[in-house]
């Protein structure tokens, strides 16, 4: 998605540059402004160079994680869709003790506390326990409330995406009716592509938002 933007801002970048040069031809511009508009050209091109390059070493990383060889032939499917219904049914009630419970860290530090010898040592740690469950409790909250937040986002970047789409469509009668400008249409164009790419990183943030409260609640709730 972070490419997609760098290719929509490259092209910006070009028209801003053919534009100048239109300018210049016409006296209402600079050589200046020219090569200005030139830089930021190049710089978006390799902007997209480097963002390509990272790509595949991520993706290179990523399979050496698997048990895959360097340069192994993946294919790498979408990710899977949040899972709204789900989020309807939370029980912020419920799930605190079911974390509580599930807790590793709460499970070692109780065992530690029936193997405890002397009283002092005892007494720590059932102090340390009892601030780790507010802990843990509390970090159940917030993963809750990012959830909450990141359910949002991604509601609103829908919203946005039905407007641009609808922008869009317009755009697409005037260009074909020849009331619309190439340039003016391209803006358009980029203003969509953005809200589509926006609608995709809200449900990744969503979707990570989603897996971090159900490990919490399974046993990964922070205690510190």
């Amino acid at each position: 998605y972070a490419l997609k933007r760098l290719e929509e801002s490259r092209l910006q970048s070009q028209l801003a540059y053919e534009s100048t040069a239109t300018k210049l031809s016409a006296g209402m511009s600079t050589q200046a402004d020219l090569l200005s508009a030139k830089e930021a050209v190049t710089t978006a091109e390799a902007s997209i160079v480097s963002a390509n390059s990272s790509l595949g070493k991520t993706k290179e990383t990523l399979c050496l994680m698997l048990g895959w060889t360097y340069g192994a032939d993946v294919e790498i499917c979408d990710v899977p869709e949040p899972d709204l219904e789900w989020m309807e049914s939370i029980s912020l009630e419920s799930d605190i003790p079911l974390a509580l419970e599930n807790s590793y860290s709460l499970k070692i530090l109780k065992r530690q506390i029936e193997n405890a010898v002397s009283v002092s040592n005892r007494e720590s740690l059932e102090q340390s326990y009892k601030s780790q469950r507010e802990v843990a409790s509390n970090s159940v909250k917030n993963a809750y409330q990012n959830l909450l937040l990141a359910r949002e986002d991604y509601t609103q970047a829908l919203q946005t995406y039905e407007l641009e789409k609808n922008t869009m469509d317009t755009a697409d009668r005037k260009l074909q009716a020849g009331t619309m400008t190439r340039n003016a249409y391209e803006k358009q164009k980029s203003s969509f592509t953005t809200s589509e790419i926006n609608v995709q990183t809200q449900k990744l943030e969503l979707l990570r938002a989603q897996l971090d409260y159900q490990w919490a609640v399974n046993g990964l709730a922070s205690v510190s």
